[in-house]
Parts: C-alpha cells; structure tokens; sequence
C-alpha cells in the first residue's frame, strides 16, 4: 500500500485539529516560549508527525462511529485487540507473546510512574541518561524518588554513547534500585545495542537496578 507523504495538512487552522504541536494553548505557549508558532515556522519540538493516518486505520474508526453507540468498553470483548498485538511484536521483533501476558495502561509515561512504584521505594535512585525524553524526570519527580543522572558524552563527531564507567559506578550504588533505557534514544538517536553486553558482563552488579527499555521510537530502528 502507497502513501502520499508530501500532502500537506493545515493543522494550524482547521477546526477539528487540536493540534498541541501547532496550537496555541498555555501549554505550547510555555513549551515554545511563544504566544503562537508563525505561520512560516516549522514546529519540530514535539514528537507528532503531520502526514494522514493510514486509511485502513481510518475505516476502522469510522465503524466504530458509525456503530454509533459510545458505551464502556473492554478489551476482552475486542479478541482482534489482542491479535493485532501479538501479531505485531511476533512479525517485528520475532517476540512471542501472549494473551495473558499484556496489562493495558493508559500511556506509556504513565507506566514508567507504575513501573517506579512497584520496583522501588520513595527516596530510591533512579537512573536516567540525559539529554532524555522530558517525562522520564517528571515522572522520578512525581513519585518522590532520587534522580540519578547518568549522563551521554557527545564525542567530536557530534554522536552521543554511554559513559559506562560511571554507570558501573551508579549502578553498584545500593541506593539505585532502578534505571530506565530509552533506545533509540530520544533526543539523541543512538541505539543503545551495547547496554545488554554490559548488562550481561556487569550482572553482579546490574542485577540490582531493573532496566526496563522505553521502546516506544523503536520501529525506527527495526522497520526495514
């Protein structure tokens, strides 16, 4: 299937956008430090791409509409929720999953606040690897833990990799219970491929600090 990835859409004007990127509520206002963004400005300071959804995914929302009742819903009761999952990871990464084995939650960032409390406790370090995706350090905040920067070293060619020195040093701190990856990483766009072999090398040490990978840019780096 072919898509027209050079229309362009009004998100800046149309009725039915609102759009955070192009918009101009108290939120973008503080983001961008502008009431608006210009009219001859590109916005590229939130991950939100402006090509049109793909049509099969469009019809699909239109027969929800057009069903035309909006009552409570489960995902027990949509097996093709599943399947569409499962389907996914097994053609994508070749990772079986089940059923049984998906939690649904509303949002990826607020995970990362259930993952932080279920695994540690109020005061425990987390670590994170700066520059990194805002909401990992809204999120540390929000439930009271211990920010533990880790951070990227740019090198002379403008590429960014992990100091693993210091998170060997970070990571045999008792105090830090967990960490999380962003790979590839946001903003950086380095795949992080080298953290399983320190993970496997440093065990004695890693075993300690949970390392969930936030992998949700990940099909940028696995889409052939």
């Amino acid at each position: 299937m072919k898509y027209d990835f050079d229309k362009v859409i009004d998100r800046r004007h149309s009725p039915y956008s609102y759009s955070m990127k192009w918009g101009t509520s108290k939120l973008v206002s503080e983001m961008v430090e502008m009431q608006s963004i210009p009219d001859d400005s590109i916005a590229v300071y939130t991950a939100d791409m402006d090509f049109r959804c793909a049509d099969p995914i469009i019809k699909a929302m239109h027969a929800v509409a057009d069903h035309g009742i909006f009552g409570y819903s489960i995902q027990d009761e949509a097996p093709r929720y599943y399947e569409a999952i499962c389907g996914w990871f097994a053609r994508r990464r070749n990772w079986k999953i089940k059923k049984e084995e998906i939690v649904y939650i509303n949002g990826t960032v607020e995970a990362m606040r259930q993952v932080i409390c279920a695994v540690t406790n109020p005061g425990d370090g987390v670590i994170i690897q700066k520059p990194v995706y805002g909401p990992f350090s809204g999120a540390i905040e929000y439930t009271k833990r211990t920010l533990v920067n880790n951070s990227l070293v740019e090198k002379a060619d403008g590429y960014y990799e992990m100091d693993f020195e210091d998170l060997e040093q970070k990571c045999k701190d008792p105090r830090n219970k967990l960490m999380f990856l962003c790979s590839p990483h946001n903003p950086v766009g380095s795949s992080q491929s080298r953290i399983s072999g320190f993970l496997i090398s440093a065990r004695p040490i890693a075993v300690r600090c949970c390392c969930p990978p936030d992998n949700w840019l990940g099909s940028l780096c696995w889409c052939s």
